[in-house]
């Protein structure tokens, strides 16, 4: 109320005492430049590559140039080399996007995928010291932190590769796809009285895999459990899998194996993908990483 009152008194004056007309004002000429410049942006050849290759077929922007807008309060965080943006971003698009443009089709990813991607070049650490690798907010914008990791040792290691970005990522679009399109309730039921909550950090492999879990993480609540199995699922070769069900014995491969089938139930009816189908381009993919020129950008 104050600043409304302050503005029409300071019109009044000018209308009365200023010695002119609105209309007249109107046609003065500015005086000096406008505190809003038009500036246009100057694209790099990368920015010309990920309009090309992010923003035209998937409607994404991938965003490596840090501002306090993109970054979390809670995360202490710097920059990503743009150098090795560049490389993520290529092996992002070839192993995540195009393998789920692949199975599902390319309007698929266009109209689930996020619509920003923001590499961030550390690891994203809070006030507690614990870091995170990636996160996803509101199904829009998904952060992947530890970029500047990224050296000839992890691109030349597909585990290290699938551990340091893609089993995070993928975890990060199930929780995208189940905020669309709900999974069943069913699944929820199977180990309710064994999710920790916080507590999940203090469980091994091991003991998380005979209790029917597919990681520790897993054991933290339903909506995680469900993007662990579906990340783990689709990124560990069919040999490995059944190693890991192996160690779950008994019990804890019946309860995988059952939180599995709903799973795959799931993708197929609610997203028509065939889980098998994608871990199938998702590893095919994987092993042809290292043939790609991550120096060109083409």
């Amino acid at each position: 109320m104050k600043l409304s009152y302050i503005y029409s008194s300071l019109l009044v004056a000018v209308l009365i005492g200023g010695g002119c007309t609105v209309a007249a004002c109107s046609d003065d000429a500015p005086k000096g430049p406008s505190i809003f410049p038009n500036t246009q942006v100057e694209r790099n050849a990368f920015d010309k590559w990920l309009v090309q290759n992010y923003a035209n077929p998937y409607n994404i922007r991938f965003a490596y140039r840090l501002r306090d807008i993109d970054t979390e309060t809670n995360y202490n965080v710097s920059p990503a080399d743009s150098a090795k943006a560049t490389k993520l971003a290529i092996i992002f698009k070839y192993l995540w996007l195009d393998a789920y443009a692949e199975v599902a089709g390319v309007d698929f990813v266009k109209a689930n995928a996020p619509r920003t991607i923001i590499a961030i070049g550390s690891p994203g650490i809070n006030a507690q010291g614990l870091q995170t690798a990636a996160s996803a907010e509101g199904g829009y914008t998904v952060r992947v932190y530890r970029v500047n990791d990224l050296d000839q040792t992890i691109l030349e290691n597909q585990d290290q590769l699938t551990e340091y970005y893609f089993h995070t990522i993928h975890h990060e679009f199930t929780h995208i796809l189940n905020q669309k399109k709900p999974y069943p309730v069913a699944y929820d039921q199977i180990s309710k009285a064994d999710y920790l909550g916080s507590e999940w950090i203090r469980k091994k492999d091991p003991e998380a895999l005979r209790a029917g879990f597919i990681s520790p993480y897993s054991m933290e609540n339903p909506g995680e459990d469900i993007a662990e199995l579906q990340s783990y699922y689709i990124t560990t070769t069919p040999q490995k899998w059944e190693e890991k069900l192996n160690k779950a014995g008994k019990s804890g491969r019946a309860i995988i194996e059952q939180k599995l089938d709903i799973l795959r139930g799931y993708l197929k009816n609610s997203w028509n993908i065939d889980i098998d189908q994608l871990r199938d381009a998702v590893l095919r993919r994987t092993h042809q990483v290292s043939s790609l020129d991550l120096n060109q950008l083409n």
